[in-house]
């Protein structure tokens, strides 16, 4: 099966993602996916675009989404940082600039966390080291290969790309699911 299998997937778990947090805000936890769908241009449904790479962050004790950003560019710091300004700002005047209207209570994050959980390619540099320094919030990098440690984020990907349909409207990608080792996918099973 080889470690890193293993220990993406296989090993025994020990404790919950709450151990060590102190409460809300306390741990924010960041990432970057590509969409299952592919965007075309407003003006000719001829010209694709491509696929929207789509940041969220997550607060690790509550696991509500605390900020997110979609965008064109591929996952870099640039699309971080926008994900973590809207996690940082007001998401009644974030959806108020997106024609919708919600009080500060029915999402209510708009604070600064004591640490940031993310991928290397996202954090590591000068740029993101001034969020550590000018802000005061601590940077925690997951090892490659881990999924597992930034656990809430990555599981929100998965309400992304299965629950909403996403699959389903025009453009959207439908993928079945292989079965371990098999080669067989959800889509040829009867």
């Amino acid at each position: 099966m080889g470690e890193r299998k293993w220990l993406k997937d296989r090993r025994p778990l020990s404790g919950t993602v709450r151990d060590g947090l102190r409460g809300p805000c306390h741990q924010f936890e960041i990432d970057a996916t590509v969409a299952d769908i592919y965007l075309v241009n407003s003006y000719s449904r001829h010209m694709l675009i491509g696929r929207p790479v789509v940041y969220v962050v997550i607060d690790s004790f509550s696991g509500m989404i605390a900020g997110l950003y979609v965008g064109l560019e591929g996952p870099s710091w640039n699309g971080a940082r926008q994900a973590l300004f809207n996690a940082f700002t007001s998401k009644a005047q974030f959806c108020a600039l997106n024609g919708v209207s919600i009080n500060t209570e029915d999402w209510p994050c708009h604070h600064l966390p004591h640490e940031v959980f993310a991928d290397r390619g996202e954090m590591l540099g000068e740029a993101a080291e001034g969020l550590a320094s000018g802000l005061s919030i601590q940077l925690g990098i997951a090892p490659p290969y881990r999924p597992d440690w930034k656990s809430m984020v990555e599981s929100r990907f998965n309400v992304l790309n299965s629950l909403t349909g996403i699959r389903w409207l025009p453009g959207g990608l439908r993928r079945g699911k292989k079965k371990e080792a098999s080669g067989i996918t959800d889509s040829t099973l009867p």
